[in-house]
């Protein structure tokens, strides 16, 4: 039985109503920010993008679903549509998917159904494939929230050969008016089965790409996680023995991740020392610290919030800045970590104090996004190169800036000369660093110069093949 004008003119009201709409449109936006932060907290790289549905489904394509569905389904009406509003989650591997799809299940905010990926995967004769979920408030959201409630939203996820399948075929396959063409039906099946194949062999690729970035992501968060510790003044690693009775001590590798028990006795240190102390930045870089070794995203959340609490309470002051940016870039926040650090430099110009400082860090910042393969303009990395090769000869008896200029040298550098070039500089910094015989300095200098030395060794065992 077809729809009914009746029922189109009843419900094409009900998609103009403005509340209506707009509690959708709050749910989405509520989704996608969850997975928007799950792309940008973690350093999984599980997620490429999510992209939220643009506009709420018009009544032509909600009136056009009604039809189809009630030749199957009489009683299918607009009160059975749930995917008015979506979210489509594009991951680069199943596996990634899969993990994705793990983690939705563990969301407090929203239930989701289906509750496995096996019922939630959608095919098609002629091809498709995706994850298909929809989402809805949790009891304990209306609770905070409670204009959400009978809200709904789809979320798709698919891997990238998925959506680009699905992106090439669409307009075939979707929007068609009449039937597909029994040939054009196989030739698609066909073409979709064959990218299916390449998904499964990909995951093959996935594994040797993962067993080299694990490699560099422990290089890297050993060395994160040992410049926290030591830019932390040890007053307040004190104040948390005595509160906690725990010891956090950066050697003591094996107490992380830590239960729910110590965690919680974590977070109320935190607490304690804002109501006492409020947000400085020993307690910036020590939230930081816990968060990169606790590896949750929870921890980074809280992390993000105190950061963003201090630098409302410091404003264009360039220490907070530098000390936020070197908390983004431990949390793998490199955009962050850049923006602060320039932000940094600006504003020691500003008030006419010293900027190598600031300039050396956010040199480093560069260089290492383009290393964890993030987008940077090309005339950023220029500038960065240039910048901390005039610092390091401005400051040739400072490991600090040697190292520097030798890890942009050995990432940004686009011959072998300035890889070479960067080894010596390692070399020159790692004496400077032993001669000052402070054990700090040659803590940090250490897994430093071990993390580059690496780096270096490797792009020259590339560039020789």
């Amino acid at each position: 039985m077809c729809i009914s004008e009746d029922e189109v003119a009843q419900w094409e009201e009900h998609l103009m109503d403005p509340w209506y709409v707009g509690k959708l449109r709050r749910f989405q936006s509520f989704i996608f920010d969850i997975f928007e932060d799950q792309r940008l907290l973690s350093d999984r790289h599980l997620i490429r993008y999510v992209q939220p549905r643009p506009e709420v489904k018009s009544i032509k394509s909600v009136v056009s679903k009604i039809n189809t569905k009630r030749k199957e389904k009489p009683d299918y009406d607009f009160g059975s549509i749930e995917d008015l509003v979506g979210i489509k989650v594009v991951c680069p591997y199943t596996s990634c998917a899969m993990e994705v799809i793990d983690e939705m299940f563990l969301q407090l905010p929203f239930i989701v159904k289906p509750r496995t990926s096996g019922e939630a995967m959608r095919t098609s004769d002629a091809g498709y494939r995706g994850w298909h979920f929809v989402a809805e408030p949790s009891p304990e959201l209306i609770t905070v929230m409670p204009f959400l409630m009978g809200a709904k939203c789809e979320i798709q996820i698919k891997t990238m050969i998925q959506e680009a399948w699905d992106a090439q075929t669409h307009d075939v396959t979707y929007k068609h008016e009449e039937p597909i063409d029994v040939e054009l039906v196989s030739a698609l099946k066909n073409q979709s089965a064959s990218l299916a194949a390449h998904d499964d062999q990909s995951e093959t690729i996935r594994s040797m790409i993962q067993k080299l970035e694990e490699e560099e992501k422990e290089h890297r968060c050993i060395a994160a996680a040992t410049y926290l510790y030591l830019s932390i003044s040890s007053g307040i690693f004190d104040c948390f023995r005595e509160y906690c009775n725990l010891d956090l001590e950066l050697e003591r590798a094996e107490i992380f991740p830590l239960s729910r028990t110590n965690m919680a006795r974590v977070n109320g240190f935190i607490n304690c020392y804002m109501r006492e102390k409020h947000v400085n930045k020993d307690l910036i870089k020590f939230v930081g610290y816990v968060a990169l070794k606790q590896g949750t995203i929870a921890q980074e959340r809280m992390a993000l919030a105190l950061a963003r609490e201090f630098l409302t309470t410091n404003p264009q002051n360039p220490t907070a800045e530098d000390a936020i940016a070197g908390f983004y870039w431990a949390l793998s926040r490199f955009e962050e970590a850049i923006k602060h650090g320039n932000a940094a430099v600006k504003n020691a110009k500003r008030i006419g104090d010293n900027v190598s400082h600031y300039q050396d860090n956010c040199c480093y910042w560069v260089a290492d996004a383009v290393l964890a393969k993030r987008a940077v303009k090309e005339d950023v990395k220029t500038q960065a190169f240039e910048c901390s090769d005039q610092l390091s000869h401005d400051h040739p008896d400072d490991p600090k800036y040697l190292d520097t200029a030798a890890f942009v040298k050995i990432v940004l550098g686009p011959t072998v000369e300035d890889v070479k070039s960067g080894m010596k500089l390692l070399i020159r910094a790692r004496d400077l660093a032993i001669s000052t015989h402070d054990e700090n300095t040659l803590k940090i200098f250490h897994v430093f110069n071990e993390r580059h030395e690496k780096l270096a060794k490797a792009r020259l065992a590339k560039e020789e093949q």
